[in-house]
C-alpha cells in the first residue's frame, strides 16, 4: 500500500509544487474565492500549459487558461463568467473522450452524480484524468456511486492524486456510508485532496482511509486563521 498524504484545503489560494521523477515541477493552485466549496483548481505544467478544473467564483478572471474541464453542469462547478473570459480555451463540459493538447493528455470518463446508473455518452458526471509531467491526476467531480466499476477502473488506471468528495447530500454521499472512501481505496492514490467535505469530518475520513498517526500528523493543514497574506506562500510537496 502506498503511503498517502491528505491535504485539507480551506483557503482561497494555495499552491502545491509536485516534482516528479525525470520532470520539472507541476503546480496545483486553488483558484476560487469561495472558502467552503473547494472544487476549483488550476494545474500549470512545467511548460506553462494551464488547465482549470471545475471553475467556480474564480478569484482572478484575468488569469487566462488553455483548457477548461467541467465535470457536470451544477453552478458550483461551472463559472460562466470565467469561461467568457477564456473564449479561446479548449473546453470540455461533461465530455466523455480524450483531448491531447501540447504536453497534456486528458481523458473524460462517464460516471454517475447520484447512484450507480449512468449513460455512457451523456452521463450526469464525468471523471477527468489529467496527465502531465509524468504525474497523473483524477478529478472525480461530484461522483455519487457506491463503487467504481471494473471498466472505470481500467480506464482510470493508476493515479498519483485524487480530488474526491466525501459529503454531498445532492450526490447521496456521506462520511457515514463511506462511498467516497471506498472509491479512493479502489484507486489507491498517493495524495488525497477532499472537495465536498465538512471540516469536522476530516479526522473520520483520515481514519477510514487507514492513515497512520504518522501520516495524519504530516498532513498540510490550511485554515482560515492563517489569513489571506499567508495563503499566497507556496506549499511544496515532493512525490517520491
Amino acid at each position: 500500500m502506498k503511503s498517502k498524504i491528505i491535504i485539507f484545503l480551506f483557503l482561497s489560494l494555495f499552491f502545491i509544487s509536485c516534482t516528479t521523477q525525470g520532470s520539472g515541477p507541476l503546480t496545483i493552485q486553488a483558484i476560487s474565492k469561495d472558502l467552503v466549496i473547494t472544487n476549483s483548481y488550476l494545474i500549470t505544467t512545467s511548460k506553462g500549459t494551464k488547465i482549470a478544473l471545475d471553475p467556480y467564483r474564480i478569484a482572478d478572471y484575468e488569469n487566462k487558461v488553455d483548457i477548461i474541464l467541467i465535470t457536470h453542469g451544477h453552478p458550483d462547478h461551472n463559472d460562466r463568467a470565467f469561461m467568457r473570459h477564456n473564449p479561446d480555451a479548449e473546453t470540455m463540459i461533461s465530455t466523455v473522450g480524450e483531448l491531447n493538447y501540447k504536453d497534456v493528455k486528458i481523458k473524460g470518463i462517464a460516471s454517475a452524480h447520484t447512484g450507480d446508473e449512468f449513460h455512457e455518452q451523456y452521463p450526469s458526471n464525468v471523471i477527468y484524468i489529467v496527465e502531465a509531467d509524468g504525474f497523473k491526476i483524477a478529478h472525480m467531480g461530484d461522483i455519487g456511486q457506491s463503487r467504481l466499476t471494473e471498466e472505470q477502473l481500467k480506464q482510470i488506471g493508476e493515479i498519483d492524486l485524487i480530488f474526491m468528495q466525501y459529503t454531498n447530500q445532492f450526490s447521496g454521499i456521506s462520511v457515514e456510508d463511506g462511498q467516497g472512501v471506498f472509491m479512493t481505496k479502489q484507486l489507491d492514490p498517493q495524495i488525497v485532496v477532499p472537495t465536498h467535505c465538512d471540516k469536522e469530518e476530516f479526522p473520520i475520513v483520515a481514519e477510514q482511509l487507514g492513515m497512520t498517526k504518522k501520516h495524519y500528523a504530516s498532513k498540510i493543514v490550511l485554515d482560515h486563521d492563517l489569513g489571506i497574506e499567508k495563503s499566497f506562500q507556496p506549499m511544496k510537496l515532493i512525490i517520491e
